[in-house]
């Protein structure tokens, strides 16, 4: 429902979960690239469950690039 990943690089997720048990949410730290390649690292989400997608190094830099190379394109366009 989400509509997946905007940047390619992405793969350090979080998912918040509350549980009956614990007064504090757990946090579990989730790899995009594992779980396409393991069933294992594939983590079913559950109801109520909070999924944060964090910004790296490395998504910055992408991110960036794309703002930059956008601009270029927007900034050359001849105006008609």
């Amino acid at each position: 429902m989400a509509g997946g990943l905007s940047s390619q690089v992405a793969d350090k997720i979080y998912v918040i979960r509350h549980v009956s048990d614990q007064p504090e949410p757990v946090v579990i730290q989730v790899s995009v690239r594992d779980a396409k390649t393991s069933g294992q690292e594939n983590l079913a989400l559950a109801p109520g469950d909070v999924v944060s997608v964090e910004q790296t190094p490395a998504t910055v830099m992408v991110d960036g690039l794309k703002s930059l190379v956008r601009f270029g394109v927007n900034a050359a366009a001849p105006v008609v």
